[in-house]
């Protein structure tokens, strides 16, 4: 039962759009939070704006990401719901999402910044005790200030947080 429900999912996952929803989108450019998930419109936006994808390719995008959005909500009434103890469907979808991100050049490179070790090491070096102030001084340091400007800077937060 659950091969044949998600074989059912996977192959409307590739079909694409109908023809009477193709008749009712004239231009996809125009679209501007058409999925329920913010996470699918962060994507959609990204396409749409930056990526200069033709129109046909926004209308393939535009499909898959109607489908992983249906998905996305499925799963989670399913979690919410108690289900899915073993993790296989939200790794499922998750493998799903990624593949659509791969296939059109959005996915994150391993060796990026972003990657989960790096991550890891820049939340290991927390200066401040303040989530506030910590927040503050990574947007500081991300922001391109001078050595000294971000000494000055680290002093103040560390003055403000003896007051605290």
């Amino acid at each position: 039962m659950r091969w044949l429900l998600g074989t059912v999912c996977f192959v409307a996952f590739l079909a694409g759009p109908s023809v009477q929803e193709k008749d009712q989108i004239k231009s996809y450019r125009v679209l501007e939070s058409p999925f329920r998930m913010q996470k699918m419109n962060l994507v959609w936006e990204k396409a749409r704006i930056h990526m200069n994808l033709s129109e046909n390719k926004l209308s393939k995008l535009y499909s898959q990401l109607k489908v992983q959005d249906k998905d996305e909500m499925t799963l989670k009434k399913l979690k919410s719901e108690g289900g899915d103890k073993d993790g296989l469907k939200e790794t499922e979808v998750r493998h799903r999402f990624n593949y659509i991100l791969e296939t059109y050049g959005m996915a994150v490179p391993k060796n990026s910044p972003s990657d989960t070790t790096s991550n890891q090491m820049q939340k290991s070096k927390h200066i401040f005790k303040d989530k506030k102030l910590q927040k503050l001084w990574e947007k500081a340091e991300k922001s391109g200030l001078t050595a000294t400007e971000l000494l000055a800077l680290q002093q103040e937060f560390q003055h403000h947080q003896e007051k605290v």
